[in-house]
C-alpha cells in the first residue's frame, strides 16, 4: 500500500504522488516528503460521500467500433451486435423480435475485457453431456439436439477507492472474578480498496453469476472493439450514480469487516464507524460467458458456462413421468427378486 499513489494532490508541493504510509499512519508526499496528519477519532473526520469528487465526465463513451444495440421484445436486454450481422434471437431468452435502436451507442466504453476462452465446441459439447443425464424432460432433450449456446460479454463494474475512517465501539473487558466489564475503544483505519466488484448484468441473477467460479481478472486485456466482432455483448441500463451508491454501500460493510477482522480475538459492540471515501478510478470491464437456455415461457431456463474455464451452473430438472415410471421398474424389480427367492427356498 506504501508503493501505491493515490492520485491525489500533496497539500504541500501539488504533486500527484500521495501514498499512505502504513509506518507513519500517514500520508506521504515522495515528492517534497511532506506527511500529512490524519485524523484519529469521529469528532475530528467529516463524512464525505464515494463520488462526490469524481469527475464522471471523462469516462469514455461507446463502444469504438461498427455496432448497433437491439433491444429484446421478450426479456427487454439491450445487446450490442455488429451492423453486418443480423439479429436472430436474444441469447438470454430466444426472442426472435427485436427493436433496433438509432443512433450511436452511448453506453459507458468498457475499460478492459476477458476475451472467451473456453471454445464453443466445448461449450456445446458439455452442454449437451449435461442436458442428455437421467431423466431428462424432453424440452431439455431438444435443446441438447439443437444446441441453443451463445456468446455473450457481461458488463461487470470495478471501483477503485482510499478510505480514511475512524471508528468508537465498545469492547467487553475481563474485570476479574469471572465479570466482564465495558471499556470505550476508538481508532483509526485507513486502506486502499482496488477490488470493489459490482455485477451490472440486468439479465443474468447474481447468484447464478457467482457459482460460476472466479474469472482470472489479472488476465483481461485492454478493450478493444474486436473482441466483440460475432459476439453478443450486454449493454449497461444502470445510472452510474446509482451504481456508485450502491458500491458505496458494498463499502462500508467491507471497512466495517476489516476493522472488526484487525481486532483480532476482540469482540465489539456498539460500533460506529464515520469515513472519507475517496473513488480514485472506476472501470468497465466485460467478462465472458455462454448461455444456453431451453423450455419455453414461464418454464424457460437458462444454463450458463463460464467464457473462460468451463464451469458451469445449472439446476438439474427431472421428468416426473420417467421419474415415476423409474421408480415404478425400480419397485417391480425388488418385487420379482423377492417372489424369485421364494421360488428357490
Amino acid at each position: 500500500m506504501s508503493s501505491a499513489y493515490l492520485k491525489t494532490k500533496c497539500n504541500k508541493c501539488g504533486s500527484p504522488t500521495v501514498s499512505y504510509s502504513p509506518d507513519k499512519g500517514s500520508l506521504v508526499c515522495s515528492t517534497c516528503k511532506y506527511v500529512e496528519a490524519l485524523p484519529k477519532n469521529k469528532d475530528t473526520i467529516t463524512e464525505k460521500r464515494l463520488g462526490e469528487d469524481f469527475d464522471f465526465s471523462n469516462l469514455d463513451k461507446g463502444l469504438g467500433g461498427n455496432f448497433e444495440g437491439q433491444l429484446c421484445g421478450g426479456c427487454g436486454a439491450f445487446i450490442a451486435i455488429s451492423k453486418h450481422e443480423e439479429w436472430e434471437s436474444c441469447p438470454f431468452c430466444g426472442e426472435e423480435e427485436a427493436e433496433a435502436l438509432r443512433g450511436k451507442i452511448n453506453t459507458i466504453r468498457p475499460s478492459a475485457i476477458l476475451p472467451f476462452n473456453y471454445p464453443r465446441a466445448k461449450a456445446v459439447s458439455k452442454f449437451s453431456t449435461w442436458a442428455r443425464g437421467l431423466f431428462a424432460p424432453a424440452a431439455l432433450l431438444q435443446a441438447a439436439r439443437q444446441a441453443h449456446v451463445k456468446p455473450v460479454y457481461i458488463p461487470f463494474w470495478n471501483f477503485e477507492v482510499m478510505t480514511r475512517s475512524s471508528w468508537k465501539a465498545v469492547q467487553m473487558v475481563d474485570a476479574g472474578k469471572g465479570k466482564k466489564s465495558k471499556q470505550p475503544v476508538q481508532g483509526f483505519f485507513a486502506h486502499f480498496f482496488d477490488d470493489i466488484r459490482l455485477f451490472a448484468s440486468e439479465q443474468i441473477d447474481p447468484l447464478a453469476w457467482e457459482s460460476l467460479g472466479t474469472y482470472p481478472l489479472e488476465k483481461a486485456v485492454k478493450f478493444d472493439p474486436k473482441y466483440l466482432e460475432g459476439m453478443n455483448t450486454e449493454l449497461i441500463q444502470q445510472d452510474i450514480k446509482g451504481v456508485v451508491r450502491i458500491a458505496e454501500k458494498a463499502l462500508e460493510k467491507r471497512i466495517r469487516d476489516q476493522i472488526t477482522q484487525k481486532a483480532k480475538r476482540a469482540v465489539y459492540q456498539n460500533m460506529s464507524v464515520r469515513s472519507q471515501k475517496q473513488l480514485l478510478d472506476t472501470k468497465l470491464m466485460l467478462l465472458p460467458v455462454w448461455v444456453a437456455i431451453y423450455g419455453t415461457g414461464p418454464d424457460q431456463e437458462r444454463v450458463l458456462i463460464n467464457g473462460f474455464t468451463g464451469e458451469m451452473t445449472a439446476e438439474r430438472p427431472y421428468s416426473t413421468i420417467k421419474v415415476a415410471i423409474g421408480v415404478l421398474v425400480a419397485v417391480l424389480g425388488v418385487i420379482g427378486f423377492i417372489i424369485l427367492l421364494n421360488n428357490l427356498f
